[in-house]
């Protein structure tokens, strides 16, 4: 009797084994006859596309481009993923589809590494919202309403003038001046933290931010191979102690601004942060849903890290390319000459009389690209884009680079022409076709471009005014590989700088 029982038990577990794997054939049947993604390149199992990437992505998603149309498919191990190669693609997407392709996927890197919290990893929540809406109001009433913008602009362009004038006898590389200059300003923007340029506060930022680019990328191997986190190999290893002493910077500046801060009157953008974190929080229920001070210090860190490679990237880009292009420096120059002089430094209430140098930094972020493809988006449910039905949870990455690469727009696209930003009469404007997005562009825009641009703007205009800028030599100005973290630095270069009379 119970030799009976226990086969009819086996053969009802058969039964239901054979029924649950036929079901969960037929729903993936449909879900692959239902998707009919954009064609692509071929992959391999575990990694899938990933090596068809190389050490270049930019350049290499710009090539399959030309192969395979501006929207095309890769796969990031088991992860669909769409790539994004014009703005007429992006239009259709993040532009007028904001909410649909706005989210971001929940990998080991974004949720366990950085515990879920921040800005820029996070996915599309009402938190995240409101984060954003926080963060973008402390900007404006910081560095706009407060204008405090100005002040601290000119104290550390006088700094890093001083460092230069130093550094005239002998061909350098400003990669590290550029660096520091980046750590002042964010300490002293951030969190009203004035140290020496060469000081080791400032230090320490340049090396954390150095590690933390370093180790991070628009995906990571451990996110799309899982069980390659639990070995103990390479930059997988050290990736969480690495974010959590980054974390731990931040925190310890915070912390010091937080005690010398006076309600109301906002010095830097952790005072502002704090003063308008009540209104976002007004009304909130349940404290998951609460902004609380450690969710300020990861958003903190995240513009920090965001920050700093784009000031010290850019500049280093506009040097080299002005260095690089002297009839267009010597138009920098005399526009200078002209509206500012030589008795003070340019402001941001010069810049509406400068077109010329409006355009050479338009330029400069146009050809550089600092950003060349974006961090992954992914859909926030089944959608279709063009004739492609796309599902819920795909990857989407904007090859920025491509788009402003594009010869449908931009004529001889790898040229530096600061002209084609500029009308016959001498104005500055932005094209039209708007194939230009440096940063990005949507609901998950970069939320500090403008103060980004007026900083490179001053700095760049303090540089050009004071210095005559010449390379020792040109190998590296037309090569765009450059040196590709979660940002693009031009390769290595020598600068030779002579004070201007």
């Amino acid at each position: 009797m119970f030799g009976n029982d226990w086969e009819f038990g086996i053969n009802n577990w058969i039964v239901w084994l054979v029924l649950t794997v036929f079901a969960v054939y037929v729903v993936v049947q449909k879900r692959l006859q239902w998707m009919k993604l954009p064609p692509g390149p071929w992959g391999l199992p575990v990694i899938g596309s990933l090596f068809w990437l190389g050490f270049n992505p930019h350049l290499s998603l710009t090539k399959l481009s030309q192969k395979y149309g501006d929207i095309f498919t890769i796969t990031f191990g088991s992860y669909n993923s769409i790539i994004l190669n014009s703005i007429d693609s992006v239009r259709e997407t993040l532009v007028k589809r904001s909410r649909v392709y706005g989210g971001r996927p929940q990998l080991y890197s974004f949720t366990e590494i950085r515990a879920g919290l921040g800005i820029l990893f996070i996915d599309q929540t009402p938190k995240y919202e409101r984060q954003r809406k926080l963060a973008i109001r402390s900007l404006h009433r910081t560095f706009y309403e407060a204008k405090n913008l100005d002040v601290i602009l000119n104290k550390e362009a006088i700094k890093l003038l001083g460092e230069f004038s130093k550094l005239q006898s002998e061909p350098f590389h400003p990669k590290g001046l550029l660096r520091l200059l980046a750590a002042n300003l964010i300490l002293k923007s951030f969190f009203d933290a004035d140290f020496e340029f060469n000081g080791p506060e400032p230090q320490e930022v340049v090396e954390m931010v150095e590690d933390f680019t370093k180790n991070t990328s628009p995906v990571n191997l451990s996110d799309i191979v899982p069980w390659l986190q639990w070995l103990p190999i390479g930059d997988f290893s050290k990736m969480r102690k690495m974010f959590q002493d980054f974390v731990a910077m931040h925190e310890r500046f915070y912390i010091s601004t937080r005690r010398t801060r006076v309600p109301g009157v906002p010095r830097s953008l952790t005072d502002a942060l704090l003063d308008n974190l009540p209104l976002y929080n007004k009304g909130v229920l349940g404290t998951c849903s609460e902004i609380t001070e450690t969710d300020l210090v990861y958003v903190l860190a995240d513009l920090v890290g965001a920050a700093f490679e784009t000031i010290a990237n850019t500049l280093s880009w506009a040097i080299m390319l002005v260095a690089a292009h002297p009839d267009w420096q010597i138009m920098l120059q005399s526009e200078l000459d002209a509206v500012v002089g030589k008795d003070r430094l340019p402001s941001l209430e010069d810049r509406n009389e400068l077109p010329t140098l409006n355009a050479a930094l338009y330029e400069v972020l146009r050809m550089s690209c600092v950003v060349p493809v974006s961090l992954p988006h992914s859909t926030t449910e089944d959608t279709q884009l063009r004739e492609y039905n796309i599902p819920k949870g795909t990857f989407v990455f904007l090859n920025i680079w491509g788009i402003h690469h594009d010869p449908n727009y931009w004529e001889a696209p790898y040229e530096f022409n600061p002209g084609r930003f500029l009308h016959g009469d001498g104005k500055f404007f932005v094209p039209r076709h708007e194939s230009f997005i440096p940063f990005s562009t949507g609901g998950r825009s970069c939320l500090g471009e403008r103060l980004a641009k007026d900083e490179i703007f001053v700095f760049l205009a303090a540089i050009v005014q004071r210095f005559h800028l010449r390379l020792v030599n040109n190998e590296n100005v037309n090569d765009f590989n450059g040196e590709y973290r979660l940002t693009l630095a031009p390769k290595p270069y020598l600068l030779q700088i002579n004070e201007r009379r």
